[in-house]
């Protein structure tokens, strides 16, 4: 069920029971060659009985454990592991040595990008129970029974870790939504910021842990915006003002504090992102706001927040966008591109035409061969393109290390006068024949119209020369919003032979630089 709700369809192999360790060392074993290996442990297995320390053999266990998940982690960086352990029995649930091996177990990953640990605490701080006894089916783990080898749980539990995998498939491969709109009033603080001295509104755990995913999410590369129905001095003078406030103006990137209808405000923050609306989360506390935006702007994905903090802050722990995932340098810098775009339409305003406004940019691309270190940011465009975009198709960061050496595999990044682009588009090559097949190609967005067009056309065009061939075919699948990439096939002189199937003859290719007619995109990866 959640495959088909996170939209993949994996390839699943299964592992025999007991055999971790050595799987993990394998290098021929299944989980060394998968995008995502997962690993259940019971770990109360390693106790001996409840209540006592564990022994030499326990803790020569864990030892092994840990070895051996660290040389696969760090060994096949493009692979994913995650470690789970299992709900421990009813018991040894109170067992200090059961949850002191999570513990040490948790303190040995932590410092592995590509390794995902979750135990009891994350268990019960996500999906809490009243008792851990729920998760195991009645009679089992009698006082007077030893631990059985059959699997004794309940179908809340199998339910409960399967929900804990498809959550770190989401973090890890899924795109999060792009935008966070919050409202002020209720939400970030409770009160009326207009009814009251800015500093006397009381912010409770709820608001509280809100404005910190917020502040971190901004970090990680969300763009968080206000939208208010409020008069625009009094929302900054609770920011400048009140002592507890953690969200700060600087992690803001735009906001709409005025009295129109907030899915006014949302379509007009579209706008101004370039940024289609099913990339926006909006969180606010009035019913009426939500129900409104749910009917105007339905492929928003709306969040209203209860007034009671202690729910409000378990609300938030169920909002999947917000898990910690993992931060490239091009996630950190997103909110200094949105800056410097700024400053480039302000440039445009000022330039008495397009082509002195590109003429002035300074444009510098560099188009070369894919590296091992640019696997995980190609992987992240892949999956955040889709205007600029020839079929969609996402490649894991394993499969993209396996390109490298077999195909032409090519980046582009790209800057200007006001700032780095930083990596913004990728082209796999594959031969048949005497034709070259484009096989992958996606530029980002937010580098459409400034001339990079231009010079992946002379890429192109030199590429198939270089390799002696014919014809550049590309084949292309058409989505709901990559009609910029036809546009572009069209304009390179492409006869589309049907079918998705666009080819030009290499020779034919102009070799512009620099054009100040492609398309302009509408959306930042």
């Amino acid at each position: 069920m959640w495959f088909k709700t996170l939209e993949i369809d994996p390839v699943l192999t299964f592992s025999p029971s007991d055999l971790v360790i050595q799987q993990l060392l394998d290098p021929e074993g299944d989980s060394t060659h998968c995008d995502l290996a997962v690993i259940l442990l019971q770990i109360e297995r390693w106790c001996p009985r409840p209540g006592s320390a564990p022994n030499g053999v326990a803790l020569k266990n864990i030892e092994s454990f840990v070895s051996a998940a660290r040389h696969a982690a760090l060994n096949y960086p493009a692979r994913m592991l995650l470690v789970i352990c299992c709900p421990i029995s009813t018991k040894n649930h109170a067992d200090p040595n059961a949850l002191l091996l999570e513990d040490q177990l948790r303190d040995s990953f932590r410092d592995i990008a590509n390794l995902d640990f979750m135990g009891a605490s994350e268990r019960d701080a996500y999906y809490p129970v009243a008792s851990n006894s729920v998760y195991f089916l009645d009679g089992a783990f009698a006082d007077d029974d030893p631990l059985e080898e059959t699997l004794p749980y309940s179908q809340l539990c199998f339910a409960t870790l399967g929900t804990m995998v498809a959550r770190c498939i989401h973090k890890r491969f899924k795109e999060s939504r792009k935008v966070i709109v919050v409202d002020c009033d209720n939400t970030l603080w409770s009160g009326i910021c207009g009814e009251a001295d800015s500093d006397s509104l009381n912010m409770g755990g709820g608001n509280l842990m809100l404005q910190e995913i917020l502040v971190r999410q901004s970090k990680r590369g969300q763009l968080v915006c206000l939208c208010s129905k409020n008069d625009e001095p009094d929302v900054f003078a609770v920011f400048d003002r009140h002592p507890g406030m953690l969200l700060r103006r600087e992690n803001l990137t735009s906001h709409r504090i005025n009295w129109r209808p907030k899915a006014d405000n949302l379509r007009s923050l579209s706008e101004e992102l370039r940024l289609g609306l099913d990339d926006f989360i909006f969180i606010d506390d009035d019913r009426f706001e939500c129900e409104s935006v749910r009917a105007l702007c339905p492929t928003v994905r709306t969040i209203q927040v209860p007034h009671d903090q202690d729910e409000f802050s378990r609300l938030l722990l169920q909002i999947w966008d917000f898990d910690k995932a993992p931060v490239s340098e091009e996630d950190t810098k997103r909110a200094l591109y949105y800056r410097e775009n700024a400053e480039r339409d302000r440039a445009l305003g000022m330039s008495a035409t397009l082509d002195d406004f590109l003429a002035s940019l300074n444009l510098k691309v560099e188009i070369l061969p894919l590296t091992v270190a640019d696997a995980a940011r190609v992987s992240q465009l892949l999956r955040r393109v889709n205007q600029f975009n020839l079929n969609g198709i996402q490649r894991s960061v394993s499969e993209l290390v396996g390109l490298i050496g077999e195909t032409p595999c090519y980046t582009i990044r790209a800057a200007d006068r006001f700032g780095d682009y930083g990596l913004v588009g990728v082209v796999v090559y594959r031969r048949w024949d005497d034709a070259l097949n484009v096989e992958t190609l996606a530029l980002s967005c937010r580098s459409l119209g400034r001339g990079v067009e231009g010079h992946l056309q002379v890429h192109l065009a030199e590429t198939a020369r270089s390799l002696k061939s014919a014809t550049l075919s590309f084949e292309m699948r058409t989505t709901r919003k990559n009609g910029l990439l036809q546009t572009f096939l069209m304009q390179l002189g492409c006869e589309d032979k049907g079918h998705g199937r666009y080819v030009v003859n290499a020779d034919t290719l102009t070799l512009a630089g620099k054009r100040s007619d492609w398309p302009q995109g509408q959306a930042v990866a």
